[in-house]
């Protein structure tokens, strides 16, 4: 989720692993990061160079803004390092489901679930509740555009390499 190109990485993660094998992915997701990407664009955007203490002074402005509750409720706000990784990458490509159902079949790679909090879980088997889990990732893209903070820590989850 870092690098300028994750299917570069994921095609060489696929590459590499044995017929049946199974690999643990993390990637940001577009919908939940929607209002950390537009951050990046909006004047005041101290950058990924700046110092700590431009850092805190950013983090202060954002609660103190109108979207302020929104970003207070990320455990990752209140630490310095993990309000650069949340707010201030130097690198970050927030993906879509849609984009990774379509390259884990390009790579013959098959979906088997997301780790998720229990909320997220639960959402899930209120909306799909004949479905078992994990579900299907056609069904994760309808959720997730309902629910788009369901993914806010990002995707993480499990996928096979085709035997």
């Amino acid at each position: 989720h870092h690098m300028a190109d994750p299917w570069v990485g994921l095609t060489r993660v696929a590459s590499l692993m044995k017929p049946g094998g199974i690999a643990y992915l993390g990637l940001y997701s577009a919908a939940a990061r929607k209002e950390i990407t537009a951050l990046r664009q909006a004047p005041g955007y101290p950058g990924p160079e700046c110092s700590d203490g431009e850092a805190r002074l950013y983090r202060k402005s954002l609660l103190d803004g109108q979207d302020g509750a929104r970003f207070a409720q990320s455990k990752d706000f209140y630490s310095l390092s993990e309000f650069r990784d949340l707010v201030l990458h130097a690198s970050e490509q927030p993906l879509t489901l849609a984009d990774i159902a379509t390259n884990l079949e390009r790579l013959g790679l098959t979906f088997l679930g997301f780790t998720l909090d229990a909320d997220g879980e639960a959402k899930y088997a209120a909306a799909y509740p004949d479905e078992r889990f994990p579900g299907t990732l056609e069904h994760w893209i309808a959720l997730e555009a309902a629910n788009p903070h369901v993914f806010d820590a990002m995707y993480r989850f499990w996928v096979r390499k085709a035997p």
